[in-house]
């Protein structure tokens, strides 16, 4: 019966059973997902309930899967699909810190909720890391509230997902690491208003994590 249950969640999320699957790479970010699909040769595009989904294989004969899911907490739900596999998290965040630039490319330690609610995250590169936050949105007084309570907290980030997604992932003993591009700094660099070289070095930071993961992957 517990069977039965999990496949039906993996066929409403994914439309598909992710069998054989060794890795996902999940993003709230469409332009993310697309270039994943282009750059790992990926096959036809599933769409279901609010996810998208493509299976790739790598020149050494793993098998993953791309997903591209929707913004904030429903983003744990696709985590649930997989069992024991290596899941790697790519997508935008705010920084806490001015010293923390724009297109700063970084991999999240610990994501932290509160003071009682901390999860260590599965590290695989050389890449800065930091500690990431949650906040449900970027701008007004609720941002600014949850700002404030990651800070107090020692985060360095704070997004939307890699919270919700850390707490989900060692329910199915799934190895989960998360990757983000600093797209803003609230109170500095508004992501809709950024510079045009705050433009560049946004663009070139998305383009250095993608490539980074796709080297990872290419090696599993």
């Amino acid at each position: 019966m517990k069977k039965l249950n999990e496949e039906k969640i993996r066929l409403a999320l994914l439309g598909r059973l992710p069998i054989g699957v060794k890795v996902a790479i999940i993003t709230p970010i469409e332009s993310i997902f697309d270039k994943f699909c282009y750059l790992l040769s990926s096959g036809e595009v599933n769409e279901k309930c609010f996810f998208k989904n493509a299976y790739f294989q790598t020149i050494k004969g793993t098998n993953g899967i791309i997903v591209h899911i929707p913004q904030g907490r429903c983003a744990q739900d696709v985590m649930y699909a997989f069992d024991g596999i290596q899941v790697l998290f790519l997508g935008y965040a705010g920084s806490l810190y001015s010293t923390i630039l724009v297109g700063t490319v970084l991999e999240v330690e610990m994501a932290i909720e509160s003071e009682k609610n901390q999860y260590e995250l599965n590290m695989i590169s050389d890449l800065k890391r930091v500690k990431g936050g949650y906040s449900p949105c970027m701008l007004g007084d609720v941002a600014y509230q949850y700002r404030k309570l990651a800070q107090d907290e020692g985060c360095h980030i704070v997004e939307m997902e890699i919270v919700e997604c850390a707490k989900a992932a060692g329910k199915n003993q799934n190895l989960f690491s998360a990757f983000v591009v600093i797209s803003d700094i609230p109170g500095i660099a508004d992501f809709w208003n950024l510079t045009d070289d705050e433009r560049i070095l946004f663009n070139q930071g998305k383009s250095k994590l993608i490539r980074y993961i796709v080297n990872y992957v290419e090696k599993m």
